[in-house]
C-alpha cells in the first residue's frame, strides 16, 4: 500500500474579509469537494484513477497576536495536510507525483484567495505486514 500526503502552509489570512475561507477552501480543494477539484484533475490528466482522498486535517501552531495592545497566544491553523490512497501500480507513481505537483502549482498560482505559501508532497509505503 502507498499513501501520498500533501502538506500546505498558509500565508497570512484573517477570519474576516477576502481571506476568511482559507481553511474551508483548502479542505474543499484538496478533498475534491469544490472547484478546482484536485483528485479529479490529477486522475483526469493521468487517464486513470490513481489517487483517492482519505482524510484532511489542519496543522495548528501557536501564533502571537495583539488585543488592545496586549500580546496573546492562540493555536491557529498554520496549514493543512491531506492524505490520498494511491491505487495504481508502482511504476506509475513517479508520473502521478509529477502531475500532482503540476496541478498543485497551478492551484497555488491561480487561486490567490487560498493564501497557500508553500506545499510539500510526501510518500508513505507499507514495508512490513504481520498477521496475528
Amino acid at each position: 500500500m502507498t499513501y501520498i500526503f500533501v502538506e500546505v502552509r498558509f500565508g497570512e489570512y484573517s477570519s474576516k474579509g477576502k481571506t476568511k475561507d482559507v481553511q474551508s477552501g483548502t479542505r474543499q480543494v484538496l478533498l475534491g469537494l469544490d472547484n478546482p477539484k484536485l483528485p479529479e484533475k490529477v486522475n483526469k490528466q493521468l487517464g486513470w484513477p490513481a489517487i483517492k482522498p482519505l482524510f484532511f486535517a489542519l496543522i495548528k501552531e501557536p501564533k502571537k497576536y495583539y488585543v488592545g495592545g496586549k500580546p496573546r497566544v492562540r493555536n491557529l491553523a498554520a496549514g493543512a495536510i491531506a492524505c490520498y490512497y494511491y491505487t495504481w501500480s508502482d511504476d506509475k507513481l513517479e508520473k502521478t507525483i509529477e502531475i500532482l505537483n503540476n496541478v498543485l502549482l497551478k492551484i497555488k498560482e491561480g487561486s490567490k484567495w487560498l493564501k497557500w505559501e508553500t506545499f510539500r508532497i510526501y510518500l508513505a509505503k507499507e514495508i512490513h505486514q504481520k498477521t496475528l
